[in-house]
């Protein structure tokens, strides 16, 4: 006896059925278009801040006329401020030479008292200028210069009276000056350039007979 094949029964595929198969896929597609878009309007974004700072760039140059108002404020300021530049340097220039010959004198007495010595500071007028140094005393009463000293210069663009007897300073073991002289004891450096800016332009070196060294500020 034959069995007969009854159909199976398989379910229905309906659009509903199709809808929740695809539905993930689906939301991945929508999720990937809205990043999609948040980029393409981030790039719209940045090329329009680039363009727009080009185009400010180019709209805030400077003109012709406002070139040449700030060349024509730097040429006032030039001229205004220039001869206080070169006062300033004029000044500092004269005080360090003025100093040098203080300390040299100042070193001359130490070194007298040290080594029991006589020493002096010896200036010399010679082509180019003063010089001055600092000599010892030998044994046969010669002087010659200490060891490691090199003879210093005054600049030439500075006027110099030296008035010492026989342009030099001796200071004995006591410190004391030898050859002291009421009438001769000061060296005056003048700076005919800040005579002319109506600026105190002399600096003298007094000396006096205990070994004491006095420095003045004036104008002559």
């Amino acid at each position: 006896m034959m069995k007969k094949n009854h159909p199976k029964n398989h379910p229905q595929i309906t659009p509903s059925v199709l809808l929740s198969f695809f539905s993930p896929a689906t939301n991945i597609l929508k999720r990937e278009r809205v990043f999609i878009k948040k980029m393409l309007s981030q790039e719209n974004f940045k090329t329009t801040t680039l363009r727009w700072g080009i185009n400010s760039m180019t709209r805030n140059g400077f003109t012709v006329i406002e070139i040449l108002l700030v060349l024509a404020l730097i040429g006032v300021m030039t001229v205004v401020f220039y001869p206080s530049v070169m006062n300033t340097q004029e000044k500092r220039l004269l005080e360090n030479t003025a100093r040098d010959v203080l300390t040299t004198l100042q070193q001359a007495k130490f070194k007298a008292v040290r080594t029991k010595a006589n020493h002096r500071v010896n200036f010399m007028n010679i082509t180019g200028g003063w010089v001055f140094a600092i000599e010892k005393e030998n044994d046969q009463n010669q002087w010659k210069v200490i060891p490691g000293f090199i003879r210093k210069r005054i600049s030439s663009k500075f006027n110099v009276k030296v008035n010492f007897p026989d342009q030099t300073v001796i200071f004995s073991p006591l410190g004391l000056i030898s050859n002291f002289s009421f009438n001769q004891n000061s060296i005056i450096i003048q700076s005919q350039k800040l005579k002319s800016y109506d600026h105190p332009d002399q600096r003298t070196i007094n000396v006096f007979a205990g070994g004491s060294i006095a420095y003045v500020k004036s104008q002559s």
